[in-house]
């Protein structure tokens, strides 16, 4: 067997394969892009520092996404490889330091002292970036005193989700063949893409899997209403005077946060950070939120030329998007039977 379905929690056992081959240094490549998209040095243990650097410059991202040519509207834009980068949660929103704290000083309202409590909430854009994730790990990684964990309410207006759906533009034989000649990539590497979501639906489909995994893993509050930016604020409004709590909704969306300002809520902007390109020490956690990430925005990645990492293939259907699955292709022996041994014992699990 060849080829493994992680789901993006069980990402570990792949690193633990590449580090036990001595594959412990290795880069992200864009088959599309035909460059590399950031290197990844794993530290010795899960506990140490990894790294990630090579991050590349708008100038230079630019002239190889014109590459291209009339394809080029499949490879990720320089504002989309930043917002990959964000949706990792490898680089954090600007002054994500004094917004965590704000966030957990929201959440950790006692009601018992006479303190509304909050609920948590998120915009199209928000959910696309996978903020959700990044508010979640947050609230997941605080302990509160005696080790009890920080749990938050969160408000999912059913606008916001109207706006994730009705995605149908997919890869179709013809398409895939011409991309072919100009990528100069096989149709056994490109065939993957065949009735699989195009970019643009992709990077929306983010945003569905992100409202998705919040309304089953968290304790969420779903409120009636249609799509657009003043509907979704009057929903969130309307349920905040309801239960008589405060609403912390998060946007990268100047104009939302000061409408939802106006309307009492707490908006929260979330802007792109000042300065990123240089090397990031992160966990191994990071290391698999970003292949993660990356594979689904770029479509395929190439770690080795024997071992390359699918984020769309033939085959994927909303099950496989809503576990968050890659699909690992690997011909470099060690590492196969590293997986196929470990895989094993992950599916009886």
């Amino acid at each position: 067997m060849n080829w493994f379905h992680l789901a993006l929690d069980d990402l570990f056992l792949f690193l633990n394969g590449l580090f036990s081959v001595g594959t412990d240094s290795f880069s992200a490549k864009s088959l599309l892009l035909n460059h590399e998209l950031f290197w990844v040095k794993l530290g010795k243990s899960h506990k140490d520092c990894s790294e990630i650097g090579g991050l590349l410059q708008y100038e230079d991202y630019e002239k190889l996404r014109k590459r291209g040519d009339k394809f080029a509207d499949e490879i990720p834009e320089y504002t989309d490889y930043v917002n990959m980068l964000l949706a990792s949660g490898v680089i954090k929103p600007h002054k994500w330091e004094e917004l965590s704290e704000r966030i957990v000083k929201a959440v950790n309202r006692d009601p018992l002292s006479a303190e509304r409590a909050v609920f948590l909430s998120f915009d199209t854009v928000a959910l696309r970036r996978r903020y959700y994730t990044l508010v979640s790990n947050l609230l997941a990684k605080t302990r509160l005193p005696g080790g009890a964990r920080l749990k938050a309410g969160f408000a999912a207006p059913l606008g916001v989700l109207r706006e994730l759906v009705g995605l149908d533009s997919k890869y179709e034989k013809k398409e895939i063949s011409e991309m072919c000649g100009i990528f100069g990539l096989s149709e056994e590497v490109l065939g993957e893409f065949f009735n699989q979501l195009k970019l643009s639906e992709r990077l929306q489909k983010v945003g569905y899997v992100e409202y998705r995994k919040m309304s089953k893993k968290e304790y969420v509050e779903e409120l009636e209403g249609e799509a657009g930016d003043k509907n979704i604020i009057e929903s969130l409004e309307k349920f905040s005077k309801r239960r008589n709590v405060d609403i912390m909704v998060f946007s990268e969306d100047s104009k939302f946060v000061e409408e939802a300002k106006a309307f009492t809520l707490k908006g929260i902007r979330l802007e792109h950070p000042k300065d990123f390109t240089k090397n990031l020490k992160v966990q191994w956690e990071d290391v698999a939120q970003l292949l993660y990430t990356a594979a689904v925005f770029y479509g395929v990645l190439e770690i080795s030329p024997e071992t390359k990492i699918y984020g769309i293939w033939k085959g994927k259907k909303d099950e496989h998007w809503n576990m968050e699955q890659l699909k690992i292709v690997t011909q470099e022996p060690k590492l196969q039977k590293f997986l196929e041994e470990n895989y094993k014992i992950l599916k009886a699990k």
